[in-house]
This record gives structure tokens, sequence and C-alpha cells, in this order.
């Protein structure tokens, strides 16, 4: 074996991020129940109202960084270690409203296509 091998197989700091990724991909998979809880709950309380909760679509949106975070990190894109080693994410309060679309304009009941889906290259 290399002794550059032997060298970083000994470094404490590699080992310390492998115990944090094993952390966060447990982290990810529990918050991955939580998501699907999360959009049963709102599809249900879509049904029932006929419109969607702006607070479960703000929990959303956090625990949609948030998982962004955790893969930046498991994926060594980012040093930067999320939730509980740092503030959770909060939701951006620039939500557009229940019934408005993301120009402030009245929806008439159909939903509006994901605007990110403008950004797609197109095949």
């Amino acid at each position: 074996m290399s002794d550059d091998f032997i060298e970083n197989v000994q470094k404490k700091r590699h080992w310390l991020r492998i115990l944090y990724m094993l952390v966060f991909f447990v982290a990810l998979y529990v918050t991955g129940v939580v998501i699907l809880v999360l959009v049963v709950a709102q599809a249900l309380f879509t049904l029932v109202t006929g419109s969607d909760n702006i607070n479960l679509r703000r929990l959303g949106n956090s625990l949609s960084v948030y998982v962004h975070e955790m893969l930046r990190f498991l994926t060594y894109n980012s040093e930067y270690r999320p939730f509980p080693f740092s503030n959770f994410p909060i939701s951006d309060n620039a939500l557009p409203a229940p019934g408005e679309d993301h120009d402030g304009e009245t929806v008439d009941g159909e939903t509006e296509a994901d605007p990110s889906d403008d950004d797609r290259p197109k095949s």
C-alpha cells in the first residue's frame, strides 16, 4: 500500500466526516418519510378544503432545501454541515398565497406548470 493511503486512513478528519455522513444518511431517510406524510396531508387538505395549506407548503419548501443541503454534503459538494449542526432552513415568505400564481394574480382553480420546467434544456 502506498504511504498516501496509509496517511489518509489515519487522518481523524476523514473518519469524522464519514461519521457525519452516516448521521445525515439516516436524517435523509427520516426526512423522506416526513415528506411523504406531508404530501399525503397536503393532498387530503386540498381535497377537503379545495385549496392547499400555506403552512404545509412552507414546511415542504424548508424540507426540500434541507434535503438539498444534506445531499450536497453527502456527495462532497459542500463542507457545510446542515441542521442539527447549523440552523434549519427557514422557508422564504415569498411563496404565493393559496389561489395565486407567482405573479400575485388569481388562478381559477387550475394548477400552473412548474416555472423551473422553463429552465430545463429542450431535448
